[in-house]
């Protein structure tokens, strides 16, 4: 979905830049920025006020918004903090990633303002107390440079011991944080986040152990080894939300393999802490706090909570030996058995099946680390063997134990070892694919589509071919396409989709590719394809098709200048975008 989410947003910026050329910035209009007071301590929330303010006789456009969902801030401000020296202190986020969210075009009127608070510890990492010097600005959709800036000159101090204590009493004192309003400033909110620093880490965990869960976001926040020391303690908690949100915040400190390349990595879409716990990592991680890591992701990987075994999976995946094999393997093992009754997850894949995900990465990075288990006679042990096998292990027999697994009677066992079947297995082993194919478990066929394409099945070509003249889930659809265009099925694939625009539900979807047949094709825009007109477009794709067969099988686009290229090939409401040319068609 963040695409989408990102389209949104640069829509809305650019429809407001059209504005904006059209009526430019008039004199009068300016930036003002404003803090609550002059002086805090560093930990307390700074919110700095942004307005601006319409001091022309003329309204003025703006674009404001599109920016947050997922993210840590408001991208769309550009936030610096300066010290006494003129250095420019590090942004906390610096890949600012975000999943859009709601944006809007307001105009104001002359004399009118529009505002919104920025939290000043979210858009810089401020270590020292000091004299600092803030510039924000926004695009306002406007052109580059246009937009005006402002500045407001803050002085934080670091408190001592006793005033941390009551900063850290205060910001409990607070009201949760409600979101930010766009138009309108924020009221103080309680962020633990703030409480950065060292001289907060007592009170904080005196605050924790008290059981306020929300506390271990502030020790979390604190990029010490001994805010990893406390953390680690916490884990033991009677509290069950004490200790939940102290693992949460030691994931973030945990040494990832996957920043390393020991193991592959996550969709970029899962999580966008990266930089803040590279940062952590190399602040407040020591290698000497692995043991007592380890022992506790035992604990954790005997729940029958899903995301306390993700916890344990995930210390395990950071820092496991060859010793806690066994007792991921029965994690493991307990985690398939539950995959048989697990209601189907949709709209995601891999689907995370439990905490199965999680598991086999922890799985796959002991397998990095060179273990290979001398036995496989149960669902753990032999999700561990695959591993390894995934790894290049190639035990004696492997052929006979793959085919066990390939028959295996959990369907979840039988799929990870499709995953794991080499291109170059034998004729037998490979054949396991068809089976596969016709299962009544999705994941498993998809599973069979990913080894017929690796391994280049042109046996199944039909097979697929069948399924992507019937599959109704985009998903599934999806590799069964790429699956059957890998085979040399393009053509297929096109006549394909050409008959299936008729089809109500999916029509937009097949569509969009055959759009992408003609030349300079960079994107297309419009509403669902109307009932009335989907069997016509059906019946003109095919159509054209037929006509410029011997073209697009050579791999050549259709020119619009071609007689064949003819409005009737879009809905009505479409409209393509081509490069360096006009929007098409003109209706």
């Amino acid at each position: 979905m963040r695409p989408l989410f990102w389209a949104f947003a640069v829509l809305v910026a650019a429809s407001a830049a059209l504005l904006a050329l059209q009526n430019p910035t008039p004199p009068g209009v300016r930036v003002v920025l404003s803090a609550a007071k002059p002086s805090f301590f560093l930990g307390e929330n700074v919110l700095v006020d942004y307005c601006l303010e319409n001091g022309s006789t003329a309204p003025v456009a703006i674009s404001v918004g599109g920016d947050y969902r997922g993210a840590s801030r408001s991208q769309r401000f550009k936030v610096t903090v300066t010290d006494a020296r003129g250095q420019v202190l590090p942004d906390p986020d610096p890949r600012g990633g975000s999943l859009g969210g709601v944006g809007t075009s307001p105009t104001l009127a002359p004399g009118a303002r529009w505002c919104q608070s920025l939290p000043l510890m979210r858009y810089a990492r401020i270590d020292d107390a000091g004299i600092y010097t803030v510039r924000a600005t926004h695009d306002l959709g406007w052109p580059k440079e246009q937009a005006p800036e402002g500045t407001v000159t803050v002085t934080l101090r670091m408190p001592n011991a006793l005033e941390a204590d009551t900063v850290v009493s205060s910001t409990a004192a607070l009201p949760s944080p409600s979101g930010t309003v766009m138009g309108q400033l924020s009221k103080p909110y309680r962020d633990y986040t703030t409480l950065r620093y060292g001289v907060y880490l007592t009170p904080l965990t005196r605050l924790a152990r008290g059981g306020t869960a929300d506390a271990a976001a502030g020790i979390g926040a604190i990029p010490l080894p001994e805010a990893t020391r406390v953390l680690i303690d916490l884990l033991a908690s009677a509290d069950r939300a004490v200790a939940a949100a102290a693992v949460q915040q030691l994931a973030m400190r945990l040494p990832d393999p996957e920043f390393d390349g020991v193991v592959g990595h996550r969709s970029p879409f899962v999580d966008g802490t990266e930089d803040t716990r590279r940062y952590l990592i190399r602040t407040g991680w020591r290698p000497e706090f692995a043991a007592d890591v380890r022992a506790a992701a035992h604990n954790w990987l005997a729940s029958s909570v899903v995301q306390d075994v993700v916890q344990g999976a995930f210390m395990i995946e950071a820092v496991g030996t060859a010793d806690d094999a066994a007792d991921l393997a029965a994690a493991l093992g307990r985690a398939l058995e539950r995959t048989v009754t697990l209601p189907f997850e949709t709209g995601v894949y891999p689907r995370p099946r439990g905490a199965m995900q999680e598991l086999l990465r922890a799985a796959d990075a002991l397998a990095a680390r060179g273990y290979l288990p001398s036995t496989a006679d149960d669902p753990g042990q032999e999700a561990l063997w695959l591993a390894s096998f995934g790894r290049g292990a190639r035990p004696a027999g492997w052929d006979l134990r793959m085919a066990g697994l390939l028959s295996h009677r959990i369907a979840y066992m039988r799929e990870l070892a499709l995953t794991k079947l080499p291109a170059d297995a034998p004729a037998a082993l490979l054949a396991s694919a068809g089976p596969a194919l016709q299962s009544s478990d999705m994941d498993l066929r998809i599973a069979a589509l990913d080894l017929i394409k690796r391994a280049r099945l042109v046996a199944y070509r039909q097979p697929v071919a069948a399924i992507v003249r019937t599959a109704t889930d985009f998903m599934f659809m999806n590799f069964a396409r790429n699956t059957l265009r890998d085979l040399g099925g393009t053509w297929d694939l096109l006549q394909i989709m050409a008959a299936r625009v008729a089809e109500p539900e999916i029509g937009r979807d097949m569509l969009g590719p055959l759009v992408d047949l003609l030349e300079g094709v960079t994107g297309w825009g419009g509403g669902p394809i109307e009932a009335n007109e989907a069997p016509a477009l059906s019946a003109r794709w095919t159509a054209f098709l037929d006509a410029h067969r011997a073209a697009i099988e050579a791999g050549a686009k259709i020119s619009f200048s071609d007689p064949g290229v003819t409005p009737d090939l879009v809905p009505r409401s479409w409209t393509l975008h081509r490069r360096g040319r006009p929007d098409w068609p003109v209706r």
